[in-house]
């Protein structure tokens, strides 16, 4: 699938595609990277999120 954002949003999509990510879990990035929200407190989800703080 195919997604047009604006220029100052980004995004990436990590590389465990499965049924339930399809191609891969999507990050969303919108502007200069100030917060780190999570969606959710799984482990394999949030163990990054000091490392982007």
């Amino acid at each position: 699938m195919s997604v047009t954002t604006p220029a100052w949003v980004g995004g990436v999509t990590a590389p465990n595609p499965g049924p339930m990510t399809l191609q891969g879990t999507n990050t969303w990035i919108f502007g200069s990277i100030e917060h780190v929200l999570l969606t959710h407190g799984h482990g394999d989800h949030s163990d990054g999120a000091q490392r982007c703080a």
